[in-house]
This record gives C-alpha cells, sequence and structure tokens, in this order.
C-alpha cells in the first residue's frame, strides 16, 4: 500500500486519499483547541463530515452544534459553516 503523504492547512493536519474521482476523502487531524477555516459556502458540492475520535464544534448557517466520535453531519451547497475543536484533546475527523 502507498504511503499517504500529509500536509498542514490551516492548522489541521490534512491527508488526502485516493477515490474514483467523483468525490474527495480526507483525513483531518485536529489538534486540541485549533479553529478551522473562517466561514464559508461551498456553491456546487456538499461536504459530509464524519467524526472519528473526539469532538467538533460546528457552526452551520448560524446554530451551533457539537458532533462526537461516530456522529456525522451533511453540509449541503450554499450553507455557510465552519469548525472547531474546543477541547483539550486532538481530533480526527473524515
Amino acid at each position: 500500500m502507498k504511503k499517504l503523504q500529509a500536509f498542514w492547512v490551516l492548522g489541521q493536519e490534512v491527508t488526502l486519499h485516493p477515490t474514483t474521482g467523483d468525490y474527495d476523502l480526507t483525513v483531518i487531524k485536529t489538534p486540541a483547541g485549533a479553529q478551522g477555516p473562517p466561514p464559508h459556502i461551498h456553491k456546487k458540492y456538499k461536504e459530509t463530515f464524519l467524526i472519528m475520535e473526539g469532538e467538533m464544534e460546528f457552526f452551520v448557517n448560524g446554530t451551533l452544534q457539537t458532533l462526537k466520535a461516530g456522529e456525522s453531519l451533511d453540509i449541503p451547497p450554499g450553507t455557510l459553516h465552519t469548525f472547531n475543536n474546543k477541547s483539550n484533546l486532538p481530533l480526527q475527523i473524515c
């Protein structure tokens, strides 16, 4: 199996995984207390987050919600969103 390369984006360790090309699959490791990207909108595609370890706080269209390991969230196109890790433990999302 080919070793995947990780890189750092806005304080998050990001690893891209190969797919068939009709979607992107990314594993993100977020250190304790790390802020995600500024609130933003994707006009043409949805994002789905699966919490693999830890807890992540999401801001979605003005509402805050916290997801724990095993929970997921779909964010449709045109939805203002961001996330951050307010806990004192690292987390991993896919």
